[in-house]
């Protein structure tokens, strides 16, 4: 991969940045995409005393969902269950330790609050459907078919 990888090449799959949906000093909100262009929605969950991640597997049309309102941040976690296993990235001293699990095993605490929706605004629609847009200016999903 070309991009800067978001977790060190000790973390599998290995990962870059997407999109961002919502940051402050850093992403908190964001998708990113593997080596095979497969998507993942990502969480920083910061507890103050450390960095982690819940990173669960996507769709391109599940995020756009959630984009239009059709879809809780919430609801997209939870469609990860059918879609393989979530990781919980964590950052400590050395660098980045990861745990696979399934989506009931998932800490609630540190999941979006059931029910709140991303409330996108125009132009943040329009953003992103333009990052997931082919030279030719139609929208592609990240399995580089043409939706």
């Amino acid at each position: 991969m070309n991009k800067k990888l978001l977790f060190g090449s000790n973390i599998q799959p290995e990962l870059v940045l997407r999109y961002i949906f919502f940051e402050e000093l850093q992403p908190v909100l964001f998708a990113a995409e593997d080596e095979k262009k497969s998507l993942y929605l990502c969480v920083l969950c910061d507890d103050r005393n450390s960095f982690r991640w819940i990173v669960s597997p996507t769709k391109r049309w599940l995020l756009s969902e959630m984009m239009d309102n059709k879809r809780s941040i919430y609801q997209v976690f939870y469609a990860s269950q059918n879609l393989g296993r979530s990781l919980i990235i964590e950052k400590n001293a050395t660098g980045y330790i990861c745990r696979r699990m399934k989506f009931s095993e998932l800490p609630t605490e540190d999941l979006p609050t059931s029910g709140y929706m991303f409330d996108a605004d125009e132009d943040e629609i329009l953003d992103f459907r333009r990052s997931f847009m082919n030279s030719r200016g139609v929208e592609q999903g990240a399995d580089g078919k043409l939706h």
